[in-house]
C-alpha cells in the first residue's frame, strides 16, 4: 500500500512539473518598447522664422565727386526662411533662401543731410557643414539683396535695390525630430548703387556693408 502511494505521489509531482514547464513555454514575452528614433537626420526640407540684429555702414559719394562721407545703420530684422538639406554620413550640404523686414535706419550723417531706411533684405545661399548627432556646424555663402530708401534734406528721396554677396557661419540643433533652433552670423557686402534725387540735380553713389546675427527656428518635413 505504501509503495502504491509513493508511486501515485511521484506521478502527481511529475505531471505537475511537466504542466509548469508547458505553461512557461506558453508565456508570451513582453513586446520590446519601440525605440525613439535618434535625432540627427538632417536630410529633407524645412521652413522657419528668424529675428536678428543688423549693424552696418554706408559710404556715399556725390557724382561727380564733390563731397563724400559715411554713416552707420542699425536695427532689427524679422523674417522667414526655407531650404533643403542633403546628409552624407556626417556631412551636410544644403541650400537656403530667406527674406526679412524690420526697422533698420540711420541717423543723419555728419554733414546733416542724408538719412537711410532699409526696406527689406533677402539672400539665396549654399550651406555646408558637419554634424555631431543632433548638432550641425555650418558655413554659408551666397547672393544678398538689399532694398533701401535714401532721403536728402528730408525733402526728396530715392529707393534702390543693391545686389551683393554674403558669407557667414552658424550652429543649428535638433530639439525634436521635426524642430531645430539655430544661431547665425553673417557679413554682407551689398555693393554700390546710384541714388538720384530729383528735382535736385544730385546723384549719390552709395555702397553698403553690414554685420548681422540672428536666431531662428526651423520646422523640418
Amino acid at each position: 500500500m505504501w509503495t502504491k502511494t509513493k508511486i501515485v505521489f511521484s506521478s502527481v509531482l511529475l505531471l505537475s512539473a511537466a504542466g509548469v514547464a508547458n505553461a512557461a513555454d506558453l508565456i508570451v514575452e513582453d513586446a520590446p518598447v519601440a525605440e525613439i528614433a535618434a535625432l540627427g537626420d538632417w536630410t529633407g526640407g524645412y521652413v522657419g522664422g528668424h529675428i536678428g540684429w543688423v549693424s552696418g555702414n554706408v559710404d556715399w559719394e556725390l557724382v561727380p565727386p564733390t563731397d563724400s562721407g559715411s554713416y552707420g545703420i542699425e536695427g532689427w530684422l524679422l523674417g522667414a526662411q526655407a531650404g533643403y538639406n542633403w546628409q552624407m554620413d556626417t556631412f551636410v550640404l544644403g541650400v537656403e533662401g530667406d527674406v526679412s523686414l524690420g526697422d533698420v535706419t540711420s541717423d543723419l550723417d555728419e554733414t546733416g543731410f542724408i538719412e537711410r531706411q532699409v526696406n527689406w533684405e533677402a539672400s539665396l545661399r549654399a550651406r555646408a557643414g558637419v554634424t555631431f548627432d543632433a548638432v550641425l556646424l555650418y558655413a554659408t555663402a551666397g547672393v544678398a539683396v538689399l532694398n533701401t530708401t535714401s532721403e536728402l534734406f528730408g525733402l526728396v528721396d530715392d529707393t534702390q535695390t543693391h545686389i551683393g554677396w554674403t558669407v557667414g557661419a552658424g550652429v543649428e540643433a535638433l530639439v525634436t525630430e521635426d524642430v531645430s533652433a539655430k544661431l547665425e552670423y553673417r557679413y554682407s557686402d551689398y555693393g554700390a548703387k546710384d541714388y538720384e534725387f530729383f528735382p535736385a540735380p544730385i546723384v549719390s553713389d552709395s555702397s553698403i556693408t553690414a554685420h548681422s546675427i540672428s536666431a531662428g527656428v526651423n520646422f523640418h518635413f
